[in-house]
């Protein structure tokens, strides 16, 4: 089972404020559907109250020490340890790590590959992604994007493989 991290990140590892996305970019929602669909997705709670609702087409695992926890059409864990145990019982291909801060930080040890878009631009975060721990990983894809209409900052995306995965 392979264990994928799928974040964007300002350029100081920017990720959040106050428990929502700091930007609305409809490329890199698309990158990040593409991606995911199809694929379980693990999150933390803050970042599954931040979503509303479990995502479609996707198994939702939630992370969580909240023991009263209950969401309709999704599986709440609350450890990692636990998580990885069932995923693997489900047999798996992929999981997709899609936030926030805390969970990101337990399983970068653990990814096989990290699919990054840099928003070029510098945010007021309270939330961070450790992108300094990135940098041992080899890019096998990137693709640059300018503004748009729709897209008022300039993108990097890429997929970064872990050496020896």
């Amino acid at each position: 089972m392979r264990v994928n991290i799928i974040v964007a990140t300002g350029l100081r590892g920017e990720i959040g404020l106050d428990n929502k996305l700091l930007w609305k970019l409809p490329a890199d929602m698309g990158w990040f559907r593409l991606h995911t669909m199809g694929n379980p997705v693990v999150m933390g709670r803050k970042t599954f109250e931040s979503i509303g609702k479990p995502l479609p087409l996707r198994d939702n695992i939630i992370i969580t020490r909240d023991e009263l926890l209950i969401v309709p059409n999704a599986d709440i864990f609350y450890s990692m340890g636990e998580m990885m145990v069932e995923a693997r019982k489900r047999g798996y291909r992929d999981l997709f790590v899609i936030g926030g801060e805390d969970v990101y930080k337990q399983m970068l040890p653990l990814a096989d590959r990290v699919f990054h878009t840099t928003v070029h631009g510098e945010f007021e975060a309270d939330s961070f992604f450790p992108i300094e721990e990135l940098k041992g990983m080899k890019c096998v894809f990137e693709e640059k994007t300018t503004p748009d209409r729709e897209n008022v900052y300039p993108m990097t995306f890429r997929v970064l493989v872990r050496q020896g995965h």
